[in-house]
């Protein structure tokens, strides 16, 4: 993956959808874990998580 990241005008909406996806999975887990749904708590913090770093990834491109 090249180090240098150029922008792009999707970079400002895919951030958003992003953070969007990246907070509601991580809500999504902590509910599953208040359930005791470990399946649903591992799947949530996953794509929570790769939707933060996607968010992350867009965001230092329009910086």
């Amino acid at each position: 993956m090249p180090d240098e990241v150029y922008y792009s005008p999707h970079d400002r909406p895919l951030f958003w959808i992003g953070m969007v996806t990246g907070a509601s999975f991580t809500v999504y887990a902590v509910l599953s874990l208040t359930r005791e749904s470990w399946l649903g708590a591992g799947v949530g913090a996953v794509v929570g998580v790769i939707g933060f770093l996607n968010a992350r990834r867009h965001w230092k491109a329009m910086h």
